[in-house]
């Protein structure tokens, strides 16, 4: 409030309002002009007293600072001397020790107390955190360059976040709050990700683009900003960024990437692409087989005996369809001999054996082959018409494969051709009610190249031919038919009959060479089936082109019914070589009898033109043909 006068007339007595307004105005005045001449020496002296006050405060302030750096400059300068080559340290330390300077007073020993250090160890325990580190990362640069996988990269696992704490109703944060992500683990080393995973959290495949455009990482929280209201928090300091970032994922993925995503290109140049499989040589299969020994050890399985490797390694061709290719999909050969452990040791065996690892594969055919079962008992009810014994013509047994997820089978399916004369030539049934895929409807256009390269070069096709495959009622696609129907094709025209109990696989191309196609193990298995089930009589296989030999991987059970000649495999180049086998007469006989029928349905053909016109210029000549007609 500062200093106030009072008019006093009598020491000790200051007289009151109504008595001072009852002096005289003279001595009214007087006392007024000695109150101002007090106040001016009073407010005189209380500058005097701030300055002196301000001036000991300026001290006392001083003196703290010297106290303070007195009690850690030589723990600071230590630090410094440590830390002299990174300038960033030695002014995080000047900081810290301004700070403390400026906080002296939380360090002071509380008023009461003895002062002595336990009183300063309670203060500093309130007042520590403000000076405490938050390391980010701890990589030891003696143990090399980092690599960090991160199975969840969304956008705060890679760049980080700030947390908050609740505090009086609200939430707040500091510097100890701050988290670090995958590029700062990874930073000076390789961060590792799944780029499906990247692509489909929300904004971490722009925020990954970014740190490496910008070589730098930036910890934002996601609230800051999308909202629409900025609020004041944290902004930590860009830390460089020198990583090598490899994603993994599909082929698909890639292409997505590469033709939609120009940045893309730019920051993952380098492609690496793992093979499907591997070539079978005695060195590969000396490692195979070294790698699968030491997963069974490092999963804790039993050993793994020579027959259950064999049986192993066969799978893994199998897998690859070639018997000189190995597949590289270890988890399902891992797999399957986890699940060959377990049958080995519930037979109480103390090594995983042939029988064991046949077992298995047999449980998970089991498990997934119901489609299979189904098709089966519906050629077996006869729903389906599969004919495995008789001879016609004009039919034969054509190979298809289902797709089914994890499991793939075959069914034979019935194809059938009509001839008779005409100018249509080949008519696709499939094709003219739209289930005929462009690869079906391409192998049926070649079809028409062969025969007019085989049969029409003195005289004109005067054909028309209806192609079908019978009891199929959804799409149809592929070329690997197309032997089979001009086989058929054939058949019907040189009125050849074609053994039911042989089925046909591959595609053919206009010099009627046959071409190899994809799956043939199942569909010489998923055929064999259909056979045992009706009776093997000694006659029945299946015919495949001679360059899928190398990709035949059958059963055990095929190939000891082939040994034994209860079932056959046969390997053709060629249409005349098939064409001598489904119906047992040579390929010139048949190419006879062939010409023979086109010549015939040509032959008609123009007869029936001839009558036709014949007709035509009889009717014309008829007396009445120009005659009026008589109105009605």
């Amino acid at each position: 409030m500062g200093v106030a006068s009072i008019p006093m007339l009598e020491p000790g007595k200051p007289l009151s309002p109504e008595a001072f307004e009852l002096l005289p105005d003279e001595k009214k005045a007087e006392v007024r002009a000695n109150g101002q001449e007090v106040s001016r020496h009073a407010d005189e002296m209380l500058g005097v007293v701030r300055r002196l006050e301000r001036e000991a405060r300026e001290q006392l302030a001083l003196l703290d600072r010297e106290a303070m750096g007195f009690a850690v400059g030589h723990l600071l300068d230590g630090m410094r001397t440590k830390y002299a080559d990174l300038p960033e340290v030695l002014g995080q330390l000047d900081a810290i020790q301004s700070d403390l300077v400026a906080h002296v007073d939380e360090f002071r020993a509380p008023d009461g107390s003895d002062g002595g250090q336990a009183a300063l160890a309670n203060a500093m325990d309130h007042a520590y955190d403000r000076y405490r580190a938050n390391p980010l990362v701890t990589n030891d640069p003696v143990a090399g360059a980092p690599v960090v996988f991160e199975p969840n990269p969304a956008y705060y696992n890679l760049l980080g976040r700030m947390d908050y704490r609740p505090a009086m109703g609200g939430m707040q944060t500091d510097f100890q709050l701050i988290r670090p992500g995958a590029l700062h683990r990874a930073n000076g080393g390789y961060l590792v990700v799944q780029a499906r995973d990247v692509l489909t959290s929300p904004f971490a495949w722009d925020a990954l683009k970014r740190a490496l455009r910008e070589a730098e990482i930036r910890i934002e929280n996601l609230g800051e900003q999308l909202s629409a209201v900025p609020a004041a928090t944290l902004k930590p300091g860009a830390i460089p960024l020198h990583v090598k970032v490899v994603l993994i994922g599909d082929p698909q993925t890639y292409l997505l990437l590469y033709g939609m995503d120009p940045d893309f290109q730019r920051y993952f140049r380098i492609k690496a692409q793992f093979a499907a499989h591997t070539e079978r040589s005695p060195e590969t299969i000396r490692a195979y087989a070294a790698f699968l020994r030491g997963r069974a050890l490092e999963c804790g399985l039993l050993p793994l005996g020579n027959d259950a490797l064999t049986a192993a390694i066969e799978h893994a061709a199998r897998l690859a369809e070639h018997q000189q290719r190995l597949a590289t999909r270890f988890e399902t050969i891992e797999g399957l001999l986890v699940e060959a452990d377990q049958l080995a040791r519930a037979r109480g065996a103390a090594a995983v054996q042939l029988v064991d690892v046949r077992s298995a594969l047999a449980a998970q055919e089991l498990r997934v082959n119901i489609a299979e079962e189904d098709l089966q008992q519906e050629i077996d009810d006869g729903t389906l018409a599969i004919d495995t014994h008789s001879a016609v013509a004009g039919q034969v047994n054509g190979l298809s494969v289902m797709e089914l997820g994890d499991y793939a089978s075959a069914r034979p399916s019935r194809i059938t051709a009509r001839v008779g004369p005409g100018e249509e030539g080949l008519v696709d049934i499939e094709r003219e009610v739209q289930l005929s895929g462009p690869s079906h409807s391409k192998g049926i256009l070649i079809l028409q190249g062969y025969l007019l390269e085989q049969y029409a070069r003195e005289m004109p096709l005067a054909l028309s031919a209806r192609l079908t495959f019978e009891q199929v009622y959804g799409p149809v696609d592929g070329d690997s038919a197309s032997s089979a129907e001009l086989y058929v094709l054939l058949s019907d025209l040189a009125g050849a009959p074609i053994h039911q109990g042989i089925a046909v696989t591959g595609s053919v191309n206009q010099r009627g060479e046959v071409q190899a196609i994809g799956a043939v193990t199942t569909k010489i298995e998923g055929f064999f089936a259909v056979c045992k089930a009706q009776g093997l009589d000694g006659t029945q296989g299946v015919v495949i082109p001679s360059t899928n030999v190398r990709h035949l991987m059958l059963n055990s059970e095929v190939v000891d019914a082939v040994s034994a000649r209860r079932f056959h495999v046969w390997a053709v180049r060629s249409i005349d070589e098939g064409i001598e086998i489904l119906t047992g007469l040579p390929s010139e006989r048949v190419h006879a009898l062939v010409r023979q029928r086109l010549r015939k349905l040509a032959d008609t053909l123009m007869q029936f033109r001839a009558r036709g016109r014949r007709r035509i210029r009889r009717d014309n000549h008829r007396p009445d043909a120009r005659a009026p007609q008589a109105a009605t």
